[in-house]
């Protein structure tokens, strides 16, 4: 007598601890966002498991069902547009590789904890290729500096965002990671002449911290917008408050989130890319004089290699022998050539 096949949709272990798929996944998401200190993480990895858990129960499966069938599914799902007015379009790669590594993060961490005890079905997958840094681009200092020299400062807007802007360039920082600084992350420095804030970062990418010394007309410009929008309070702030706050009526004095920055960087120096601050304060580092080991550090960067690759990337675009190709093909601007007596043509 033959024995009765399961069907798919059947667990093919169950954990000696006795949790329940949700109590694996409150377990992760929880280790996730102790890690990172954010709540977007959280909501990010709750999003994505449960929209995954939706298209698995669509086949009759789940999380701790045959691999093999968990990560056809993963394929689809991660290379599918969640909403309906993307239908019929192609995810990016970078999205399908993050959705993968999100879903990839739960079975390590369920493996490792032997709450599952089945082969993590992502492994089985390909990740896209991209090309690392595709994106990234550094503003022109000149540029910059222009924008920045601009900014009107005779009003608590342009303190705030002068000193935002400056704080960002000067630290190299990610939009989040500057969106949520607060009091209880400065120290203030007094020498005889000058103050300098130390800045500690507790929640960088990958689990890093990092404390940055403001120079000190970098730390002058934040200091003014701040002594100007707490004023005598500034010395009995609450750890907790926010270093940039909103300055609109019906939201004033809450912390700014990272789309805000955006905003004011599209603002006052007409990039809505953040990132690219960050990029340019790369770029201007090895510009003057930087090692590579410095500017890895200070991006908190995995390797030398990372930096290597993100600053070649950066001066992708330029040609140190250009001028030469130049002079060499003889090109001539149309403002620096003679007119030749009766033209011959026109067009």
């Amino acid at each position: 007598m033959n024995e009765e096949i399961p069907p798919v949709s059947q667990a093919l272990t169950t954990n000696v601890i006795g949790l329940s798929l949700e109590q694996m996944i409150y377990l992760w998401v929880e280790s996730k966002k102790k890690r990172t200190g954010s709540d977007g993480t959280e909501k990010m990895y709750n999003y994505a498991m449960q929209s995954f858990r939706d298209t698995l129960g669509v086949g009759g499966l789940d999380l701790d069902c045959d691999p093999v069938a968990v990560a056809l599914v993963a394929q689809s799902w991660a290379s599918t547009p969640q909403q309906e007015s993307y239908a019929g379009k192609q995810v990016s790669q970078s999205t399908f590789n993050q959705r993968l590594a999100i879903i990839s993060s739960f079975y390590r961490f369920a493996r490792k904890r032997r709450f599952l005890l089945i082969e993590n079905p992502i492994m089985m997958l390909d990740r896209a290729k991209i090309e690392e840094y595709a994106h990234a681009e550094a503003m022109d200092i000149e540029e910059l500096k222009e924008a920045l020299n601009t900014i009107d400062r005779t009003t608590l807007t342009g303190k705030r965002d002068y000193a935002l802007l400056s704080t960002t360039v000067h630290t190299g920082r990610r939009a989040a990671e500057i969106a949520a600084m607060q009091w209880k992350d400065l120290k203030i420095k007094h020498t005889k002449s000058k103050a300098y804030v130390i800045v500690h970062f507790p929640h960088l990418k990958g689990g890093k911290t990092r404390t940055d010394e403001l120079e000190a007309e970098t730390s002058s410009a934040l200091l003014a917008y701040l002594y100007e929008f707490y004023g005598t309070q500034l010395g009995q702030m609450s750890p907790d408050a926010p270093i940039w706050v909103s300055l609109a009526t019906n939201t004033r004095g809450h912390q700014l989130t990272p789309r805000s920055l955006e905003y004011i960087c599209k603002k006052q120096l007409g990039e809505s890319k953040f990132h690219m601050l960050r990029s340019t304060f790369a770029f201007a580092m090895e510009e003057a004089g930087a090692k590579v080991s410095d500017i890895q550090y200070k991006l908190a960067h995995e390797s030398l290699a990372t930096t290597g690759r993100y600053l070649a990337k950066l001066k992708s675009s330029k040609n140190s022998q250009a001028k030469k190709l130049e002079e060499m093909f003889g090109i001539k601007g149309s403002d620096t050539r003679e007119e030749e007596e009766g033209e011959e043509h026109q067009c």
